[in-house]
């Protein structure tokens, strides 16, 4: 089942942009590598999934696949929604130069943005097109700290992003990847496996284009 997992994971993931080739990262090039963003060391399972073993995220993959030569330094750096009543305090502004510090230091930096099942579900009907919370700035900030910013989108329904769609310079959907995901991940950022999976639906430039 895990070995299933990780195909459909791979086969998965869309490459949406790459200028200049940035990907896949040469880990031998690579001293540190930024991993930031709310959905970076997270694995959203929706209301579909049975039950589900033992769980590998982005980054868990990412250290996993680069070993101890090469450092990963890791940041929330924002949230997917506001924090309910009972969660533990969120200080935005804290996370965020958090972030931008690490992106700063590192040779790549590596954000992953997205939903969860709080934004879209079955039942649930989505608000937006864009990304929720501030995960937008968050790619701005890190963007402006260091230009070899990667941007992985993990979402079940499409991302309109047109200011990220034109600034970055990689950007990969990687969709909820589940149990295995981050295995996947990391595999198509280091070039062992392309990321040669196809979008399966229109993204909008706008919510205007959306029909009633």
């Amino acid at each position: 089942n895990a070995a299933l997992a990780l195909r459909a994971a791979r086969e998965s993931i869309v490459l949406l942009k790459n200028q200049n080739n940035l990907l896949p990262l040469d880990l031998t090039k690579l001293k540190r590598i930024a991993v930031i963003g709310p959905l970076a060391d997270r694995i959203v399972l929706n209301n579909y999934n049975g039950k589900v073993g033992q769980t590998v995220t982005a980054l868990e993959g990412i250290k996993e696949y680069a070993g101890k030569k090469t450092e990963v330094l890791y940041a929330v750096g924002g949230k997917v929604v506001a924090p309910g009543a009972k969660a533990k305090p969120f200080d935005e502004a804290a996370e965020l130069k958090q972030a931008v510090e690490i992106a700063r230091k590192a040779d790549v930096a590596l954000i992953f943005v997205g939903t969860d099942q709080r934004v879209e579900q079955e039942g649930r009907d989505r608000k937006t097109l864009g990304l929720t919370g501030n995960q937008e700035e968050l790619v701005e900030a890190v963007l402006a700290a260091n230009p070899k910013t990667i941007v992985v989108e993990m979402s079940a329904g499409p991302l309109t992003v047109p200011w990220i769609a034109k600034n970055v310079p990689a950007m990969l959907q990687a969709w909820w990847a589940g149990e295995e995901g981050g295995i996947a991940i990391a595999d198509v950022l280091f070039g062992d496996v392309n990321p040669a999976g196809r979008l399966p639906h229109t993204v909008y430039a706008s919510e205007a284009q959306v029909p009633p």
